[in-house]
């Protein structure tokens, strides 16, 4: 028998920021790197794989203007199960009291940065 680890993963939206002062112009300049984390369970073994989306980009921006960066679209089957409780359920004829529905649904991750400059004293 293996013997198997558990190992926490963080998922859900992640966002990294690094920004810097341009010398030249005043702007502001951004590394920005977002991604987008979501657990999945595939076979029969029911592991979990994480699927991941993302997006790096290097952007230099007016201090007060607001940048979006979009993309990070994603396309899922939705399984949509309604009916009568406890009947619905039942083997064979339960068939008779449920509809079963299968949705796509359409996701785009947009992100919108607006970045200021504080001036200390």
């Amino acid at each position: 028998m293996s013997r198997k680890e558990a190992k926490k993963i963080a998922v859900g939206t992640l966002l990294k920021v690094t920004p810097a002062i341009s010398p030249v112009s005043g702007y502001v300049v951004l590394d920005l790197e977002i991604e987008a984390r979501e657990v999945k369970v595939i076979g029969n073994d029911k592991l979990p794989v994480i699927k991941r989306r993302s997006i790096k980009s290097t952007v230099e921006i007016a201090p007060g203007k607001t940048l979006v960066i979009s993309g990070l679209y994603q396309e899922k089957d939705l399984f949509l199960q309604t009916g009568i409780p406890v009947l619905k359920n039942i083997p064979i004829i339960g068939r008779f009291f449920r509809k079963d529905k299968t949705e796509k649904v359409k996701t785009n991750l947009s992100v919108f940065v607006t970045p200021s400059i504080l001036l200390g004293k």
